[in-house]
């Protein structure tokens, strides 16, 4: 069954590798990767190092006052740097894509594309905050308005040498347009709050609950569509962890309300390196005999560790790789069924405590379990099976043939 599974991957990976839209998507990642390196390791310093509550601070009861100034300075400059890595794929992809339609001189669409997402993100209060998230809408936007650029071009009537020519930039007004109007209809955040409210309802306490919403995440996560906080990194904020610990504290392990959550079985043992145990992932590429996915995971491991897989998102990618959706879902269904099994079973008492910020989710079991030695136990089988699960899809992956050549 699982060759099956691999085999429909491995087809569909490949028959959408050869559209030139997907061609142009990876080589924008790839084209993006630097910045993006940069800006994930700045983060992870200022996660365990420099903010207030970072986990080194706590840990080392560290006063944070002196960094107080940096760590502003610090927050400003990565929200540049996450606009310069979007305005940087925008324009790779614009420049990518219309290449391979033909184009020569694409510096019209670039600029509109590169102007749109800008506005489309943004507001009058604030600059646009960009992340892995996002990118579904933001590739959506650039080859939306690529592909138009090019209908038009083809279609009209009037053909200038000059690239800034009225009718061209008529377009390209038109194209500003509607980013604006689209920004007063799809505000920032408004899908991520609306998950947000979902997930927080008592039936994703459920067992059918706790299944559709750990099927739902990765195929989320793999769109580029904005996850909620709870489905991205374990939060106390999710349903029953209030009251699990309460209860706890009150009258011990035998009464809680709500052993089987989100937060003791999806949070707790599907984000080892962030959705769809992607660490596991990590571990298989640096034993793989091609250089570039061993330096994809020799740049991505330290990130990883601290559940931060964008290195991976979009330098494997796993950003609408049809490769990745079957094993990721794989991946979580069986941390969910093993897990949701050991608490029903009382072979481990449910997570009741809440981690520090920073700490490693693979650790998350063992130091907030009352039962740490048998939390411990699961975690070890869950990701050992996650990384044989994975091994024979990335062992197909074809998307990077064309760039060592």
């Amino acid at each position: 069954m699982l060759t099956y599974f691999v085999n429909l991957s491995h087809h569909w990976e490949s028959k959408l590798w050869r559209r030139p839209a997907f061609q142009s998507l990876v080589t924008a990642l790839q084209q993006a990767m630097p910045v993006i390196a940069v800006d994930i390791y700045l983060r992870l310093a200022i996660k365990l190092i420099l903010a207030p509550n970072a986990l080194i601070v706590k840990l080392f009861k560290i006063n944070p006052a002196p960094f107080k100034t940096f760590f502003a300075y610090m927050v400003t400059f990565l929200s540049l740097a996450d606009v310069a890595a979007v305005l940087i794929f925008v324009a790779a992809l614009t420049y990518q894509y219309l290449t391979h339609l033909g184009h020569r001189d694409t510096s019209l669409p670039l600029l509109t594309n590169c102007l749109a997402v800008f506005l489309f993100f943004g507001d009058k209060t604030q600059a646009p905050i960009f992340s892995m998230t996002q990118y579904f809408v933001i590739t959506l936007i650039t080859l939306f308005s690529s592909y138009a650029y090019h209908q038009y071009c083809a279609h009209a009537h009037y053909h200038a040498s000059n690239p800034y020519s009225l009718p061209y930039l008529i377009w390209s007004g038109m194209i500003i347009i509607i980013s604006l109007f689209l920004h007063q209809i799809f505000r920032q955040h408004v899908f991520e709050f609306f998950l947000s409210d979902i997930w927080t309802q008592k039936f994703f306490a459920t067992a059918l609950g706790l299944l559709i919403m750990t099927t739902v995440a990765p195929l989320l996560y793999l769109l580029g569509v904005t996850l909620p906080p709870e489905l991205a990194a374990p939060s106390p904020n999710m349903y029953g962890v209030s009251s699990n610990l309460h209860a706890f504290l009150s009258t011990g392990q035998s009464a809680l309300p709500t052993p089987e959550n989100v937060y003791t079985t999806y949070g707790a043992f599907t984000l080892f390196g962030g959705v769809g145990n992607t660490l596991a992932i990590c571990l298989l590429l640096l034993f793989s005999a091609s250089k570039q996915q061993r330096h994809i995971a020799r740049i991505s491991w330290l990130p990883s560790l601290f559940d931060s897989s964008y290195i991976l998102f979009v330098g494997l990618p796993l950003f609408f790789n049809p490769l990745f959706i079957i094993p990721m879902i794989l991946v979580n269904l069986m941390s969910l069924v093993l897990s949701y099994l050991a608490i029903w079973t009382h072979f481990i008492q449910p997570i009741v405590f809440v981690a520090p910020d920073g700490l490693p989710n693979i650790l998350l079991p063992s130091i907030a379990s009352p039962t740490p030695i048998r939390a411990t136990i699961v975690t070890v089988v869950i990701f050992a099976l996650s990384v044989l699960i994975y091994r024979p899809f990335l062992s197909h992956i074809t998307l990077e043939v064309p760039h060592e050549n």
